[in-house]
């Protein structure tokens, strides 16, 4: 410190410095003591990170001075960077240095450069780390976009969003990110960027004015990622009330059937009565079916299709007959039970698939625990 109870400039250059790497997020320590083979330095700045789980040491000296820094100095660095091992060092200074200098450093692992040449450098590490993030982020929404419409297997999911262009245009969004940000890594200025999700097309010729347009349109995409999730959400809650109705239905049709078909002696009143019923049941499981069908696709609408096609070629066509001899109605019963219970799973099949990470609400499909008729 100063009289005046001030830091000294050298004191505040060693800490500029130090301030600097820590935005790149290291660590960095200012006058830090460190043992060598041969001696105890003391350095202007200890720089540490670790990659890969081991620890990498830089040594950076700051000469505040108002001249060039000597070749002495820069071979009395190169000496502490052996005997500490240090992985790399800096030697700093705002006035340059001494032909010798340069010299006695080429060829080595330490950097004669200034703290503002440094800053600049920094600066497009700061850029290139901030793309890199982007492109991380970019990566794994364009994946829970479209967790939203396959699976992992890329089988079509049941999904139904009121807007057409609800996945289509945050998806198309991450396809401009990911050009723009390739010619940026690349260099290649001017880059155009399109009109998305609300967001005006802009034609960038510096790397920080992209980078925020990038920074906000993603904003944006994380924002439509949330509220088609919570409309898939509901959409999923009503399948599965429609299914579980729909079930139901198909085991209360199933029972009629049975008590219709295989009572032996029935009087016609009686008889006439439980069509009646069955008929009643069949139109119920009809209008449920019809509406899961405009909401199930794929795998999922192939298996209800299939029940219902298993519904009229087997109890649908005995329900036309008076009787039906009990072993034959067994084997038309466990067939429609079996289908009935393929459709459980593909919908429990599906169910790992729409609770997708991050979604707001987990929703677990299980059609309850009560089994079929039997």
């Amino acid at each position: 410190m100063t009289k005046s109870g001030s830091m000294a400039p050298w004191r505040q250059y060693q800490e500029r410095t130090a301030s600097l790497f820590r935005s790149l997020g290291y660590k960095a320590d200012v006058e830090a003591k460190l043992n060598g083979a041969r001696a105890r330095h003391v350095i202007d700045v200890l720089v540490t990170l670790t990659i890969g789980g081991v620890e990498i040491r830089w040594i950076v000296e700051c000469k505040h001075w108002r001249k060039r820094v000597s070749k002495l100095h820069t071979v009395a660095l190169a000496e502490i960077v052996k005997d500490v091992g240090a992985d790399r060092a800096f030697l700093l200074s705002e006035f340059g240095f001494q032909s010798g200098a340069i010299s006695a450093a080429r060829y080595t692992n330490i950097s004669l450069t200034s703290l503002e040449e440094l800053k600049s450098a920094a600066f497009d590490t700061l850029r290139q780390i901030r793309s890199l993030e982007f492109l991380r982020r970019k990566a794994d929404l364009e994946r829970q976009l479209r967790g939203l419409l396959f699976d992992e297997q890329g089988n079509v999911l049941t999904t139904e969003f009121e807007e057409v262009d609800a996945v289509a245009d945050p998806l198309g969004a991450c396809l401009v990110i990911d050009q723009a940000l390739q010619k940026f890594t690349l260099g290649r200025f001017p880059i155009w960027i399109n009109s998305f999700m609300g967001v005006p097309g802009v034609q960038h010729r510096d790397p920080d004015p992209l980078l925020d347009h990038i920074a906000t349109l993603l904003e944006r995409i994380e924002g439509r990622k949330k509220a088609l999730i919570l409309e898939r959400n509901e959409h999923q809650r009503a399948i599965k009330q429609e299914s579980d109705l729909l079930l139901a239905e198909v085991k209360m049709l199933l029972q009629l059937a049975e008590s219709s078909l295989c009572v032996p002696n029935a009087n016609e009143e009686s008889a006439e009565s439980s069509r009646i019923l069955c008929l009643e049941s069949m139109k119920k499981v009809g209008r449920t079916a019809e509406s899961l069908r405009n909401r199930m696709i794929g795998r999922l609408g192939h298996e209800l299709k299939a029940l219902m096609r298993l519904l009229i070629d087997t109890v649908y066509l005995e329900l036309t007959k008076p009787s039906i001899p009990t072993d034959r109605w067994r084997i038309c019963r466990e067939a429609v039970e079996l289908q009935m219970e393929r459709l459980r799973v593909e919908l429990n099949r599906q169910s790992a698939s729409w609770d997708a990470p991050n979604s707001e609400e987990h929703i677990s499909y299980s059609l309850g625990s009560e089994g079929t008729s039997s």
